[in-house]
């Protein structure tokens, strides 16, 4: 009998809101509009602050980690076997050919500070530090390796360079990855209970207007996400299932446009002929749901899968995240950029 193959739908990094400026008002640019009192508890508020270089790292530092890792470990056991002339690793650098590490190192110091601020929390904060620890080990040899793979030295000294270079630079990444994986899923579980708080706050300083949708509308697209890699962890996903999952978004997107129908005005730009966020995010909320859409029509009514079954849904289902990882950028990119509501 075939085995029957796990559906892998990992394709990116899970993207996490950043603190956000149309909730807690832009630190660095101040706004026209007047901004948002802040109304969440300071136990909250400080816990968002803590998290937010932690965010910032995993949003672009892990993310490029995540993504280079599974390459080099395939590159490097195809070496090591004298299997290839070329590889698809580059470089661990976020920016290839940058002659410092000015993002990782930015992700170090981000990790530090965290690990430092109140409240405490001691897994976490030693992970943090963990994490920035190895991040820094891993930059001499991962220079080395770049220098080493560009020149292709494995040609010349039938990989005795890369393979003392792997020894140090395996186990560092090993560790990293499972570090990673700690802070992503801390973070993860902590800001579903602030963002929580947060919609909440929200909805008893203004009501449920604009910008209450945009919360609600942001969470329920995390909850689809969420969704999709619980159920695919636990081989539960059928077209049942994912249309379980889509709907709070469904009835999201509907109340966010039904109430923008009777409420036009807070659709239309602010005084520095800004876009609301809704605006911003809109499109890619819609093209998520569209993409969980064509999963549930690519699954059978109930499970378990088939590998046909899985192979035809894991495009789709990898669609999903990369539409909400798409509303989260232009999510962070606006309340960067100082935008109130």
């Amino acid at each position: 009998m075939q085995a029957r193959h796990a559906l892998n739908i990992a394709g990116a990094a899970v993207l996490l809101f950043g603190v956000s400026s149309i909730f807690n008002g832009c630190k660095s640019k101040p706004t026209v509009q007047q901004a948002v009192k802040t109304v969440l508890s300071s136990e909250d508020q400080n816990a968002m602050d803590k998290e937010q270089p932690i965010i910032e790292c995993i949003n672009q530092t892990f993310a490029h980690f995540e993504e280079m890792t599974p390459v080099y470990f395939q590159d490097m056991d195809q070496l090591k076997q004298s299997k290839t002339k070329d590889v698809a690793f580059f470089s661990f650098k976020i920016r290839p050919f940058e002659v410092s590490h000015q993002f990782e190192d930015s992700c170090i110091d981000g990790l530090n500070k965290s690990a430092s601020m109140l409240p405490a929390i001691p897994q976490v904060d030693a992970t943090a530090q963990d994490t920035a620890n190895t991040l820094k080990q891993l930059q001499a040899p991962g220079d080395a390796l770049e220098d080493y793979i560009r020149q292709k030295g494995w040609l010349a000294d039938n990989f005795t360079k890369g393979k003392e270079l792997d020894a140090t630079l395996s186990p560092l990444l090993k560790r990293l990855w499972n570090d990673m994986q700690t802070l992503e899923n801390a973070v993860h579980d902590q800001q579903t209970v602030l963002r929580k708080h947060e919609l909440d706050a929200i909805e008893k300083e203004e009501g449920r207007n604009l910008h209450w949708h945009t919360m609600n509308s942001m969470l329920a697209a995390r909850s689809l996400n969420d969704s999709v890699v619980t159920l695919t962890k636990a081989e539960k996903l059928d077209a049942q299932t994912m249309a379980a999952a889509s709907k709070p978004l469904q009835d999201a997107l509907d109340a966010a446009r039904t109430y923008l129908a009777t409420h036009p005005d807070e659709g239309k730009p602010d005084q520095r002929n800004m876009d609301p966020v809704w605006t911003t995010i809109s499109s890619d909320l819609d093209r998520e749901l569209g993409a969980a859409r064509d999963a549930q029509t690519a699954l059978p009514a109930n499970g378990p899968l088939t590998d046909v079954d899985k192979k035809k849904a894991r495009y789709p289902l990898q669609m999903v995240m990369y539409y909400y990882n798409q509303a989260v950028k232009s999510f962070n990119d606006a309340a960067s950029m100082g935008v109130s509501r």
